[in-house]
């Protein structure tokens, strides 16, 4: 069941991202407000992994490659709504930090009997479970160090002032070596 619900609940936060009014320009904005650029390559990426990962999930398709997809982009979203605080109301991490904990037990808890991996006869060892857990937060913790919009101090932008040397040589303040 558990799977199931992220998977259904994933894949339509996923295709939200481009069915919603403003599609990926509405989307964009919200990344570039969440500090993070991009712009629509990276709101369609955050979409289709989202519904590519969720629809997996559901389906029970690869499931610890499903939940490393879901638990990255999930990431990336907690990473980005930190800087707001903890709760959803100030636009914080709370939403997106429970997808990642719905990511990390759906994936420790395996496929299952009603799933694709059961009846193709996928069956991950807890190892493989692992590494794609950490696959997905290192994935994640990357992909939003790249999106992240660095932005420098104002005044480090402003040119320094030089002053003219002195008339007679070099100012005292220079190195001679």
């Amino acid at each position: 069941m558990l799977r199931l619900l992220l998977g259904v609940l994933l894949a339509a936060h996923g295709g939200l991202k481009f069915l919603q009014r403003g599609g990926l320009d509405f989307e964009a904005d919200l990344l570039r407000k969440d500090g993070l650029r991009g712009g629509r390559a990276a709101a369609a990426l955050s979409g289709i992994t989202q519904l590519a990962a969720g629809a997996m999930l559901a389906a029970g398709m690869f499931v610890p490659l499903a939940g490393a997809a879901a638990l990255g982009a999930m990431v990336v979203a907690v990473l980005a709504k930190a800087r707001n605080g903890f709760w959803v109301v100030d636009d914080g991490a709370e939403f997106p930090l429970v997808f990642v904990v719905l990511a990390v037990a759906a994936t420790m808890a395996g496929p299952g009997r009603w799933s694709l991996d059961h009846v193709l006869a996928v069956r991950p060892t807890s190892g493989e479970i692992f590494a794609a857990l950490a696959l997905g937060l290192t994935a994640g913790a990357a992909t939003f160090q790249v999106l992240r919009q660095h932005r420098p101090d104002p005044r480090a932008l402003r040119p320094a002032a030089t002053a003219a040397p002195a008339a007679d040589g070099p100012s005292q303040k220079e190195d001679k070596t």
